[in-house]
């Protein structure tokens, strides 16, 4: 009988020990969204330099000299700071 016990006990403190309260799981995904915030904050601040270079290149008569990839727009940049301030 005390054998049982004591594996209904371990199986009960398992349980408690395997399940996320409601706080964790929040805690959690506000981690996730932080997170998610900081990349966004990353992509736009890389998306701000890369139109700031090539506007000054286009200004310069260079605009063509810039690869495709380079040839970002401030209305690109303010897309990710629009996502950015959706995740607040």
């Amino acid at each position: 009988m005390k054998r049982s016990n004591f594996f209904a006990a371990v199986a009960v403190i398992g349980l408690m020990a395997g399940c996320s309260s409601p706080q964790d799981k929040a805690a959690k995904a506000d981690a996730e969204m932080k997170e998610k915030r900081m990349q966004l904050a990353d992509e736009y601040q890389t998306c701000t330099q890369k139109a700031a270079a090539y506007e000054e290149a286009v200004k310069a008569g260079k605009g063509n000299d810039v690869k495709p990839a380079d040839q970002v727009q401030m209305s690109q940049c303010d897309e990710i700071m629009k996502t950015m301030e959706a995740l607040k």
